[in-house]
């Protein structure tokens, strides 16, 4: 299948650990029309995630600002963060390899630290610009985060 729409597919991330397709797609249908879910199994308790794609935008946004840091799932300990997801695959896998600390950021570049060794991720807009996400803690900013 192709790729979803800019702005189509979102990143649902702190779900509780059991959540299933069927509950994402149940929770999220409420917004509009969902194409295609996928959850990633086998995660930490409280760190699960998964991807809900829309299709549209205007349903993807008016599902993210309805849900973000404001839907649980049963069994949650907090609410999941819900953001627009513009890069990387329905697997999650991360861009790749290391560059330089100095280079500007773009979707199609390898990500600039190890993946494995840290709770930060980067996203980017869909203008293309990179944020960092702290999965552990929560926080999303646009520095990047020192221990980087």
């Amino acid at each position: 299948s192709s790729p979803p729409a800019p702005g189509c597919k979102l990143f649902v991330g702190s779900m509780p650990g059991d959540v299933t397709e069927e509950a994402l797609q149940a929770e999220f249908s409420q917004y509009g029309e969902v194409v295609e879910t996928m959850v990633k199994p086998d995660c930490e308790y409280g760190r699960q995630w998964g991807f809900v794609i829309f299709a549209s935008p205007e349903q993807a946004s008016l599902a993210k600002e309805a849900t973000n840091r404001m839907v649980f799932f049963p069994g949650a300990d907090r609410p999941c963060e819900v953001m627009v997801a513009e890069s990387g695959g329905m697997d999650g896998r991360p861009f790749g390899a290391a560059m330089s600390a100095d280079q500007p950021l773009s979707p199609d570049m390898p990500l600039p630290f190890d993946i494995r060794a840290t709770t930060w991720r980067l996203y980017f807009t869909s203008a293309g610009v990179a944020y960092y996400h702290d999965a552990a803690t929560g926080v999303t900013q646009w520095e990047r985060p020192p221990d980087l």
